[in-house]
């Protein structure tokens, strides 16, 4: 059995199940915290603001720059949420207002804002400030929690052209990790987009009065970089005819398992697919098939073995076209160039050996390190015992509790 878990470039987080015959692959940027489920999750990051504080913005509209800024965080940070934010004024140099470890409470940091002075310079140099934030801003000793894995979010404010290479410098900033929102007013789309790590980050409105318009948007983007996107989780089951009609009903009961408890850590975090297959395969749901965990429990309750070949390599280019992929631990074909394909598309691959499963053809199949990434059990029956270890390793340094429920692990 294999697994495999697909990662983005931000911070995705995927895991996956497998086995001599059952593979399991989640794709997903979650990130664990052991809440209970149906709690919302508190919200992580530092956030930086640089502000466009030249003429290009004008002393009276640099008021409603300001106010934008706080009515963002006022609206965002609650009581619960473990947020940072510093803020740096610029023009053609930069002035900071606040570092990330400055403050730690909303009403501190609002106050902050609104003492902000504004700088009226008569061009700005994007590029160097952008250059500047990195190396002043988003360091450990100013209040940065990357090595903790903490997102790190960078929204620029500008109202104009910038008088240097700001692309350049974005592009090394993103390279650290950071994420850049470009927000703007008038006609500056291809600037913000230049610096932006994607179209969901580029914000613009045509008067700094609507700026307010653009708050959902910002909220929604922020949501999607901190809470994560919604984690896509396929199971690609191995139902050859080395499996046997027994060891299927305990793959059944541990897919069963599995999806519980990742309900149960991660609540409505998670969709789920399902494809069986041996000689070739076979789509038993989708991700938008059943839009509770539910559904997919009924659908795996009803589900029938089929029994054939297993093809290990044909069902990875199966699942590579749909994003993720898993796979078998003993293949009837090449697996090498499959599995390859997903460790260059950002896949992280667990894999997990049943029985006589080939620990080469995991390890093929595996992203590195081996260590953390190839599990080996010595039944169907075992497979309960990986379920927190593969949990655990999926949200990387994070601890995540699975209460044991009656039921839950078979």
């Amino acid at each position: 059995m294999h697994v495999v878990k697909a990662i983005n470039s931000f911070t995705p987080t995927k895991w996956q199940f497998q086995g001599h015959t059952f593979q399991f692959v989640l794709r997903s940027n979650f990130n664990g915290t052991g809440r209970e489920p149906g709690e919302p999750a508190a919200k992580k990051a530092d956030i930086v603001f640089l502000v466009d504080s030249s003429i290009n913005v004008g002393r009276a509209n640099f008021g409603e720059v300001m106010n934008f800024v706080s009515n963002l965080i006022d609206t965002y940070y609650n009581d619960r949420d473990d947020l940072r934010f510093a803020l740096a004024l610029y023009d053609t140099d930069v002035t900071d207002a606040f570092f990330l470890n400055s403050y730690k409470n909303k009403d501190d940091i609002i106050s902050a804002i609104g003492q902000a002075e504004y700088k009226g310079g008569r061009r700005i140099n994007t590029g160097a400030a952008i250059r500047y934030v990195q190396d002043k801003h988003f360091i450990k000793e100013k209040g940065s929690r990357r090595d903790e894995g903490t997102p790190q979010i960078l929204i620029l404010f500008t109202g104009g052209r910038s008088a240097d290479d700001s692309k350049t410098a974005a592009l090394g900033l993103k390279k650290t990790g950071v994420r850049i929102f470009a927000v703007g007013v008038g006609d500056i789309l291809d600037e913000l987009e230049n610096v932006a790590s994607e179209s969901s980050t580029v914000a613009r409105a045509s008067t700094y009065v609507g700026l307010s318009e653009l708050n959902e948007q910002i909220l929604q983007a922020l949501d999607d970089e901190i809470k994560g996107k919604p984690s896509d989780v396929y199971f690609l089951v191995d139902t050859s005819w080395s499996m046997g009609e027994q060891n299927f009903e305990h793959v059944r009961n541990f897919l069963i398992s599995a999806i519980r408890a990742l309900h149960q850590v991660g609540g409505d975090k998670f969709r789920f697919a399902l494809v069986q297959y041996n000689s070739r395969p076979k789509t038993e749901f989708k991700l938008n098939t059943y839009p509770s965990p539910q559904g997919a429990l009924s659908h795996i309750r009803a589900m029938s073995y089929d029994g054939g070949g297993t093809r290990t390599g044909f069902g990875l280019d199966f699942l590579i076209r749909m994003v993720v992929v898993l796979t078998d631990g003993r293949s009837q074909d090449d697996v090498t160039e499959p599995a390859h394909a997903l460790h260059l598309a950002e896949v992280e691959v667990f894999a997990v050996g049943v029985q006589d499963a080939l620990d080469s053809e995991l390890r093929d199949l595996a992203s590195k390190p081996y260590n953390t990434h190839v599990f080996s059990v010595e039944s169907f029956l075992s497979l309960k015992d990986i379920v927190q270890d593969l949990v655990v390793g999926l949200c990387g340094k994070q601890t995540i509790t699975i209460h044991t429920v009656q039921g839950l692990f078979y």
